[in-house]
């Protein structure tokens, strides 16, 4: 089973599924902030409106394009863990100023949005809610990278590497598919034979030897050593 994958198909699932809405309400957050006679863009709004289309732009490709694709550098474990490194750190502010700016717009006990005016009790329940889903975003998408990052460095210390492969490729043991390493010696012609040392090939192992009488004991004279030759006697002319 693959655990780790199967995790990553639920945090981003998840995050598309609260991004949204979070996207949408910002959205309209700063649409009604821009209306009337002062119109302003509060910097919520504006790294919420990044972090929205980041994620809408980012996060459905990387849910989708395994099944379709395989060994693109887009799904790289090491791209993935700066785009979800990018993406939770724009939620994270996100949520930041709007907690900061809770307190200025609607500090206890208004907090509540028991207002008596339908419009601004409906802002304020829209505020609140895009603060609940920053931060729900922010911490998952968190969790998921610092998981990420852990299992990739353990496996680059147990000689594993999995920088450059995809999630959904890793098999049950989380390791990366076995690739086809084909080295030279299977291809290598084959070595000749190491030639005898002092071997001459053009001797005949036939060759024999005369073993003549020492000369100084016989008197006689030492003719010379002739091999004996298995050519036929031929006949003198």
């Amino acid at each position: 089973m693959k655990y780790l994958y199967i995790t990553r198909i639920a945090v981003l699932s998840f995050c598309i599924v609260l991004g949204l809405p979070a996207f949408g309400l910002i959205i309209h957050w700063t649409q009604a902030s821009n209306t009337g006679p002062n119109p302003v863009t509060l910097d919520f709004e504006a790294v919420g409106l990044l972090a929205g289309i980041l994620s809408v732009l980012m996060l459905p490709v990387m849910l989708v394009l395994p099944i379709f694709r395989k060994n693109v550098f887009f799904l790289n474990i090491i791209f993935e863990l700066g785009a979800m490194l990018v993406l939770w750190t724009l939620w994270m502010t996100t949520a930041i100023l709007v907690i900061q700016w809770s307190d200025v717009l609607f500090p206890p006990p208004s907090d509540t949005c028991n207002f008596i005016s339908a419009v601004t009790s409906g802002f304020c329940r829209e505020f609140f809610a895009i603060k609940g889903l920053t931060v729900t975003i922010f911490v998952i998408a968190m969790l998921y990278f610092i998981a990420l990052l852990i299992f990739a460095l353990v496996s680059q210390s147990r000689g594993t590497p999995v920088w450059k492969a995809c999630v959904a490729d890793l098999d049950a043991n989380n390791k990366p598919p076995a690739q086809n390493n084909f080295t030279l010696d299977a291809y290598s012609p084959p070595q000749a034979a190491p030639a005898t040392p002092y071997s001459n090939p053009m001797v005949s192992s036939n060759y024999q030897a005369t073993v003549l009488p020492n000369p100084s004991t016989t008197g006689v004279a030492t003719p010379l050593v002739q091999p004996q030759s298995h050519m036929p006697n031929l006949p003198q002319v």
